[in-house]
């Protein structure tokens, strides 16, 4: 009769268990396109989550933190209203101690998803430089912790590559994520390089979303060339002929009618892609890097508006181009993503902003009147 009972149990619990896994599971280290309906791997159903049991969502752009989102809404982690200073304005704390407990990182390029870090590599062996934490006797509180990582073709080891998730002591339990030029590295594959950290987008989320018929290099409205003749001209640069450099089409706030974004800059030469042209004559010219939104009535959205009026005297046409080396002028905007971060079906749209020896990135999002501003921000630089 034990013998009997205990087989029972065993039954039942067996069945218990097939009952529980649900669909099959995909293997892990495999990567799945993006938006795959699969079951979650074993390691990916512990996530990050705050204190009242809501999970954290963490956004990287070229392996530099912008910061998060949760039920609380949007948290940057430099100040939105472009005061560099730590702490200031609309910026929050984060802490390594966080970034380290997720258990997986999903790594994006060009709307697509290219693999699952399980590791993570920080610069650790340097106090207070550029690139480090900003605390005192860091290299020995993470002594215990990962290992010592070199850079192939770096003479010097100063990182280190620490295993997810990790569960940092209280040595490091109040050590903060710098709020400028600190990069985060997000190794996949076997022979991952450093090179491979550009040109990413990296959450820890799976509700973020891509739009798969969103067109490209589309023609420029109408209402957006009058939107940028008219900023020209209230700055004093009238004269400075327009140029577009990206422009994208589709339904980005999810009403099932579409819009447009608009990235317009000066010009740049092939040879070197840092110092601005001016494409115009006489002194009402200027360098400039604008992003508009024009929503599916025709209304424009001035996002990001940087005019640059040339003081230099006026300038004539040499084959129709006039270069200038003054690192006043140099400022580029370009968009890298159109991306839906937080799953609520509205996207935001991630720009790099190019500066001279600097610049930084930002998230624009939708907020509940229909327009867009900045949510999230990092500022880097030398």
């Amino acid at each position: 009769m034990k013998r009997f009972i205990s087989g029972l149990v065993i039954l039942a619990v067996m069945l218990a268990l097939s009952a529980c896994q649900g669909e099959q599971k995909v293997p892990a280290g495999k990567d799945v396109p993006v938006n795959q309906q699969t079951e979650k791997e074993p390691g990916r159903e512990t996530q990050t989550h705050n204190q009242t049991g809501d999970q954290t969502a963490y956004y990287f752009t070229d392996g530099l933190l912008l910061g998060s989102y949760d039920k609380d809404g949007w948290h940057s982690l430099s100040d939105t209203s472009e005061d560099n200073r730590a702490g200031a304005g609309k910026a929050s704390d984060f802490y390594a101690k966080d970034l380290v407990a997720v258990p997986v990182y999903h790594v994006y390029k060009d709307q697509t998803l290219i693999g699952d870090a399980r590791s993570i590599i920080w610069q650790t062996e340097e106090e207070f430089g550029l690139g480090s934490f900003e605390s005192e006797g860091i290299k020995d509180k993470f002594s215990q912790y990962g290992e010592l990582y070199h850079f192939e073709g770096d003479s010097y080891t100063s990182h280190r590559i620490i295993s997810l998730p990790t569960t940092l002591g209280n040595e490091l339990a109040g050590l903060k994520i710098p709020v400028y030029s600190f990069w985060t590295y997000f190794p996949i594959g076997e022979n991952w390089s450093q090179k491979q950290n550009q040109g990413i987008l990296v959450t820890n989320s799976d509700s973020i979303n891509f739009l798969s018929d969103m067109q490209k290099n589309v023609p420029a409205t109408k209402e957006a060339e009058s939107a940028l003749k008219k900023l020209f001209a209230d700055a004093g640069m009238g004269n400075t002929l327009l140029n577009f450099t990206q422009v994208f089409k589709g339904d980005f706030d999810g009403d099932s009618r579409e819009e447009y974004v608009f990235a317009a800059n000066h010009p740049n030469p092939e040879e070197n892609d840092y110092w601005p042209i001016i494409e115009g004559e006489g002194t009402d010219v200027g360098t400039f890097s604008v992003l508009l939104y024009q929503e599916d009535d025709g209304k424009i959205q001035i996002l990001h508006s940087d005019l640059r009026r040339f003081q230099a005297g006026p300038v004539t046409f040499s084959e129709g181009q006039y270069g200038i080396m003054d690192i006043n002028h140099c400022h580029t905007l370009k968009v890298t993503d159109i991306v839906d971060l937080n799953g609520d079906g509205k996207y935001e749209f991630v720009i790099k902003i190019v500066l001279w020896e600097g610049g930084y990135d930002q998230v624009y999002a939708q907020n509940q009147k229909g327009n867009y501003e900045v949510v999230l921000r990092a500022n880097s630089g030398m």
